[in-house]
């Protein structure tokens, strides 16, 4: 959240006919469409109705911004002139109060209750503190399509990769493999320029690489990567059924690595200096080949359409270095060093020590339960099912 001392806010009740949803709010709505595709409701607003209808009333304030009409009608509801309020924060809560209202099963008690709400008002926001204020809402889990989306409308109004980053950060912990073990990293940065660099380094290859990457590169690739997304959330689009009466969802035509979206990159600069050219809706010569390759790999056909030879399957590189850092052994982290590419010529050593060890381990269980002396047997029982502290505070006591 913003510092600075003018960012005020006024705390009163304001009629619910006054409020509106925020057009740019990060969830799905009912009857959205983006890019072409009619997204699924993930607003929940039926749990929040049942929230309110517990409490008798909203759970905690909105957060709005005022607004004051200029010359000329907007839409039935806003008159030139009329002070209105956005919804910065609490769009669902108010979703859901709005159509309590308008339910006429709805108690008259809480009818009457929901006509004014609880607020807190901001009035004359630039558009850093409007954007900081629709994300300061830290515990919420967005589905992993409505983050890219906001990604692209933050690019779409000309702000930087490193801006964006600081901005959508606290959601981008649920998008990345690593975001997790990033947390304390972020936290434990004592300056904005030190917290800055750690989050533009994290983010570069999922936010920059893939993510801003696609926004620029049409609505074909856009596509690609909102349905990759949508199906891991859950939330792709239901197109048919199958003969079974199972649920078809609407798929991407390719799954946009960030290995593919370099190559599109090359691709389309490749295209713009070629006398065909470049365009969002036709694409390229080299850009439309690139992705062809693609959607045959995830087929698993070459050109003709025959199948391609099976491939060992392996694991990313990002993957590797995830279970590095998960991993203890000295070996297991070389190992894993050189499956993904860095070469560590002492892994032999380090193998061979992991197999002395192993050995006496071994000869140890072997004799376990022969051992009659009472601190040779404490000793070969803290060795096999101990940890460090117990063996050095045996050690300490018997030295």
């Amino acid at each position: 959240m913003s510092h600075d001392v003018r960012l005020k806010f006024v705390s009163k009740d304001l009629p619910i006919g006054k409020l509106h949803i925020n057009p740019d709010n990060l969830r799905f709505r009912k009857g959205m469409k983006v890019d072409g595709i009619a997204v699924v409701d993930t607003y929940n607003v039926g749990t929040m109705k049942d929230v309110i209808r517990d409490q008798h009333g909203i759970p905690n304030r909105l957060v709005v911004e005022e607004h004051t009409a200029p010359e000329g009608p907007l839409g039935d509801k806003i008159a030139a002139g009329d002070v209105y309020y956005i919804t910065l924060a609490g769009n669902r809560r108010l979703n859901a109060a709005q159509e309590l209202v308008a339910d006429g099963t709805t108690s008259k008690e809480l009818v009457e209750t929901l006509q004014k709400l609880p607020c807190n008002v901001y009035k004359s926001l630039d558009e850093e503190q409007r954007r900081e204020l629709i994300n300061d809402q830290r515990s919420q889990r967005y589905a992993r399509a409505e983050i890219v989306l906001t990604c692209w409308r933050y690019q779409a109004a000309g702000m930087s990769y490193a801006d964006i980053a600081m901005f959508v950060a606290p959601q981008m912990v649920t998008y990345t493999g690593q975001g997790q073990k990033m947390i304390p990293k972020i936290e434990a940065c004592k300056t904005l320029e030190e917290r800055k660099k750690v989050i533009t380094t994290w983010l570069k290859g999922t936010l920059d690489t893939i993510i801003l990457s696609c926004g620029k590169m049409g609505p074909r690739v856009r596509r690609a990567l909102l349905l990759s997304d949508m199906l891991i959330d859950g939330i792709a689009p239901e197109v048919g059924k199958d003969s079974e009466g199972n649920p078809i969802y609407e798929t991407s035509e390719f799954k946009p690595s960030q290995s593919r979206c370099l190559e599109l990159a090359r691709a389309k600069k490749a295209d713009e200096q070629s006398p065909g050219g470049w365009d969002p809706e036709k694409g390229g010569v080299d850009f439309n080949a690139a992705i062809a390759k693609f959607i045959r790999e995830d087929k698993g056909v070459d050109e003709c359409g025959n199948p391609l030879p099976t491939q060992p399957q392996r694991q990313s590189v990002e993957a590797l270095q995830n279970q590095k850092t998960l991993t203890q052994s000295k070996a297991a982290k070389a190992a894993l060093e050189i499956a993904s590419g860095k070469h560590v010529l002492h892994f032999a050593d380090l193998d061979s020590e992991a197999r002395r060890l192993e050995q006496l381990v071994d000869v140890a269980l072997k004799y376990k339960d022969g051992i009659t002396d009472p601190k040779v047997k404490e000793f070969t029982k803290i060795l096999l099912t101990g940890d460090q502290l117990t063996l050095e505070n045996f050690l300490a006591a018997n030295s």
